[in-house]
């Protein structure tokens, strides 16, 4: 691939990135709901998920746990 044509791609993939995070900051546009089921690893894999995001600012209020 040629130079220009990479600086192109990576310039293109940044703004993809930039327009992602954008969206999954603005808790008018979206929220993570962490789905999980009932086993006590799964369940602390979510938790530990769902703290994780609270560090980055994308909301997250909501567990579903499945197979009860």
């Amino acid at each position: 691939m040629r130079f220009d044509k990479l600086i192109t791609k990576m310039i293109l993939e940044e703004w993809s990135i930039r327009k992602i995070r954008n969206i999954l900051l603005d808790s008018q546009k979206s929220e993570f709901v962490g789905i999980t089921i009932p086993e006590a690893m799964s369940v602390l894999e979510t938790e530990d998920l769902l703290a994780r995001l609270k560090t980055l600012k994308i909301q997250s209020h909501y567990m579903v746990i499945n197979m009860i």
